[in-house]
């Protein structure tokens, strides 16, 4: 039988899902694995300069992807790389009306049965 602190649809919860963690239990104790991430290494590696040319592969990658979007006429390559090398282009949305608040729509819900 369930002790005072936990409920019925806890125990069916528990007996379902035996491996889910309990309310106010942390699921990583030791926090993040130290070391770096697979982002942090190819970002490391990209960095590196590539002996023959004397450039970062970087540069290299970043030309070849350009110049076969350019060669291929593929604008949304080329869109696609400003957009991760600059971000997205902000835009800016004015929810007034000159300066004036906005006023909320009133909505009614009819709850009677018919």
């Amino acid at each position: 039988m369930a002790d005072d602190n936990t409920s019925d649809k806890q125990l069916e919860t528990d007996d379902k899902y035996p491996n889910r963690w309990k309310p106010g239990q942390s699921g990583n104790l030791n926090g993040r694995p130290k070391g770096l991430s697979i982002t942090e290494m190819v970002r490391e590696a990209l960095e590196e300069v590539e002996p023959q040319s004397g450039q970062k592969w970087k540069d290299l990658v970043i030309k070849r992807i350009l110049v076969k979007a350019v060669s291929e006429g593929d604008a949304n390559i080329i869109k696609a790389m400003w957009n991760y090398i600059d971000g997205m282009p902000l835009q800016k949305t004015d929810l007034t009306t000159l300066g004036e608040k906005l006023e909320a729509p009133h909505i009614t819900i009819d709850t009677k049965e018919k």
